[in-house]
């Protein structure tokens, strides 16, 4: 069966009738969705007078799909294209967010739309990425990887901006349908493009053909020396999440923490996700994505040494994010390049490699939380840089002169 899944790359896919920053930021369903869930759910839950507990819960809950929804990737690959996929999903989101906020008055019904709202969104992020990766050569994947990175970055930055003025201005009503309708309308451009049909042989075959096929694809040498780069928190970057609730402890004021934590993240966001491409005309995927680590971890120390002011939360939140954002765009370009551009099972193996490195992102959030119950903000920092300087020491020792060799042209 090793046949089925080899990542065979052609001399070169069909050119796409799209430029590839249109095809990236069609990414943005992922990231608009994201910014209601993380910061407009909470403020309308708080509006509503309901505990902060309650509101934590609804929130890890409706996220669950972040850290799961992998699990049901495999069906991407299955049955239809995956541009009808990519489409359906992107709707699918749209229309359970307008939902979601629709009956925002009931918690229950709330954090179950949101769920599955983030369920299709998670779909929809492994089956456009494999899909539109495949459509282009391998010089190309790396500024696929950065668009993407920036329709998702700026997409949140964009729902924190937008998303309360627009229900609190008009009839919530309206405001919600034009948050759903945000999340529809990037991925429009995508109908567009050629879109080959799930493979014949699974197809024909059934399931079981599939089950096969996936059994030997994650156990491919390259694929779990991947999946352990991804898991490891060599590059996570999860301050990112712990420092926004820290302004106080800088003596910023809440304005201050709104602007730095609005536009200022969603501009280094983008810078970092759009230097990617020029470093990789100097070095490989892994081998960036490791140095990102390990330069970002150095700086997450360097500011154990600063001030506890204003400027240095704004410079921490800066440089966090634009670490996160490069760190992303690298991961990207690493899974995109991974599938090759002949994988029938190539939804499943973005997803699978997407949900392995969102991993690092929650269990290091958990434990710098825990490192600044133990010791304050230098303690959440020396903990961080510490964690992440090991992995990638590690990690370089481990992989950099064997993963690029398995990994198609």
């Amino acid at each position: 069966m090793e046949a089925a899944v080899e990542t065979t790359t052609p001399a070169a896919p069909t050119a796409p009738r799209l430029p590839v920053w249109v095809m990236g930021l069609a990414m943005a369903p992922f990231g608009l969705l994201g910014g209601v869930w993380a910061v407009t759910t909470p403020q309308l839950l708080a509006a509503q007078h309901v505990p902060e507990p309650v509101i934590a819960s609804v929130t890890a809950i409706a996220g669950l799909p972040t850290s799961i929804g992998f699990l049901a990737s495999p069906i991407l690959d299955l049955w239809v294209s995956r541009r009808a996929w990519t489409l359906g999903l992107a709707v699918a989101t749209g229309l359970l967010l307008f939902a979601a906020l629709v009956c925002h008055q009931s918690v229950v019904a709330l954090a179950a739309l949101l769920f599955f709202a983030w369920f299709a969104a998670i779909l929809f992020a492994g089956v456009a990425g494999a899909w539109l990766s495949s459509l282009l050569p391998q010089d190309k994947r790396a500024s696929l990887a950065a668009w993407s990175t920036v329709g998702n970055t700026g997409a949140g930055g964009l729902a924190v901006m937008i998303a309360m003025p627009l229900l609190r201005d008009l009839p919530f009503d309206v405001g919600a349908g034009v948050l759903g309708l945000a999340v529809m309308a990037p991925v429009l451009p995508l109908a567009l493009l050629e879109a080959p049909p799930p493979d014949a042989r699974l197809s024909r075959e059934g399931f079981g053909a599939f089950l096969r096929d996936l059994r030997t694809l994650v156990t491919r040498r390259h694929m779990v020396r991947l999946l352990i780069l991804f898991l490891a928190p060599a590059a996570a970057f999860a301050l990112t999440n712990l420092l926004g609730g820290l302004g106080d402890q800088f003596g910023a004021s809440e304005r201050f923490v709104s602007t730095v934590g609005g536009a200022g993240v969603t501009l280094a966001g983008i810078v970092g996700a759009l230097l990617v491409p020029r470093l990789l005309r100097l070095t490989t995927p892994v081998r960036l994505y490791l140095l990102i680590g390990f330069v970002g971890a150095l700086f997450t120390g360097s500011l154990i040494l600063a001030p506890h002011s204003p400027a240095t939360f704004a410079l921490a939140m800066l440089g966090e994010n634009a670490f996160q954002a490069a760190a992303f765009a690298a991961s990207f370009a690493i899974t995109f390049r991974s599938v090759g551009s002949d994988n029938p099972l190539a939804a499943t193996q973005v997803s699978l490699l997407t949900g392995a490195g969102n991993a690092p992102v929650t269990y290091m959030q958990i434990l710098d939380g825990r490192a600044y119950g133990v010791a304050g903000v230098r303690g959440a920092l020396a903990f961080d840089s510490i964690v992440s300087l090991a992995a990638c020491a590690v990690l370089a020792a481990w992989l950099w002169r064997r993963v690029e060799p398995d990994l198609p042209d």
